[in-house]
């Protein structure tokens, strides 16, 4: 997970009173919303790995339908409502047996609020504390459900892990304002990170945006590049890509420390040498490397995002440990529904 709030300082002049193409070659994005508006969206995510014989499994997925709703709007700002409705997730649901209306009952009763500009840039998230604490509830009431299953208790018992032990240690991954902004940063962030910009649809630009490696580790700023895709975009719709990468070199430090410090907090002090020397021994012989590509497709008329694409890539070479990781997110703008 990445925190949220993105180092990029917007470097556009002028009064953005449209979203539009322009006649010297730019595009500026704004939201055209008012009280009562409504955007649902279909979201889907997949995580698939390939090995050295390409072969391929997936091994998560999840979907759900998301709701935007404009609930106010000001002069210069407005109020969002986002919420989620069938929601499915394989980890949650067929991994853990957890009821599926569970879930979903979990997921509708947590809406988030945002606030942007009048352009429809998000300039805050509301309530940070409360979703928080409503993440924690969530957490627990996941993990009482997933002890019920005597298979469930007695697999955790052979590693002396109560469920009270387990929630202890999620929580303070998972339960933290960090968390909390790294989470929206997948699927809420980039539906409004262009507008209230102006963009020349003959440059690249670039931002610092905060990192952590998949499965954790220290967060550390980052080099995206991001550019107006002139071939799709036309008078109604713009479309901006993406792409950021990270080097072997770079890439597999970040791993080694979060695994490093992983086995120093569960292993005891006679097994973390041996453990520590066989880490080294084998990020030797690898390299890994790190890819992100992303697109959207903004309609210039509402401001509202039609199509998100977003790809992770994560390589692996050598030591016949061969392997890739690929995440997909996908959100498709499926209605909009107008305050007449």
């Amino acid at each position: 997970m990445r925190r949220l709030l993105f180092t990029f300082f917007f470097m556009f002049s002028g009064i953005l009173c449209h979203g539009q193409m322009m006649p010297d070659s730019t595009v500026n994005i704004c939201a055209y919303w008012a009280k009562g508006d409504k955007a649902v969206y279909e979201y889907k995510h997949t995580k698939e790995k390939i090995d050295s014989k390409g072969e391929k499994t997936v091994e998560h997925s999840s979907s759900e339908t998301q709701m935007y709703e404009v609930i106010d709007s000001t002069e210069h700002s407005y109020t969002l409502k986002q919420t989620s409705s069938d929601v499915f997730d394989s980890q949650l649901i067929l991994d853990l047996g957890i009821a599926a209306d569970i879930v979903n009952n979990l997921e509708s009763n947590t809406p988030l609020f945002f606030t942007t500009n009048e352009f429809g840039s998000i300039t805050e998230y509301i309530k940070v504390e409360e979703m928080v604490e409503a993440m924690k509830s969530y957490l627990s009431t996941l993990l009482d459900n997933m002890f019920k299953d005597k298979n469930v208790r007695k697999e955790y018992a052979e590693i002396g892990m109560t469920k009270e032990k387990l929630y202890e240690s999620l929580s303070a991954i998972l339960c933290t304002e960090q968390a909390f902004y790294q989470s929206l940063n997948a699927y809420v962030a980039p539906l409004f990170f262009y507008h209230g910009g102006r963009y020349d649809i003959k440059d690249e630009y670039h931002y610092q945006k905060q990192f952590q490696p998949t499965g954790g580790g220290d967060v550390v700023d980052i080099t995206e590049y991001f550019w107006v895709d002139e071939e799709e975009s036309d008078d109604e719709t713009v479309v901006f890509r993406t792409h950021c990468h990270i080097d072997s070199d770079e890439y597999l430090p970040m791993v080694k420390a979060y695994t490093y410090k992983l086995l120093s907090s569960t292993l005891d002090a006679n097994e973390l040498p041996g453990a520590l020397a066989e880490i080294d021994d084998i990020y030797s012989k690898i390299t890994v490397t790190y890819d992100e590509y992303s697109a959207v497709c903004i309609d210039l008329g509402t401001g509202w995002p039609i199509v998100y694409s977003y790809l992770k890539t994560v390589k692996t070479e050598g030591e016949g440990m061969d392997s890739e990781v690929n995440e997909t997110t996908e959100i498709t703008l499926k209605d909009l529904i107008f305050n007449e």
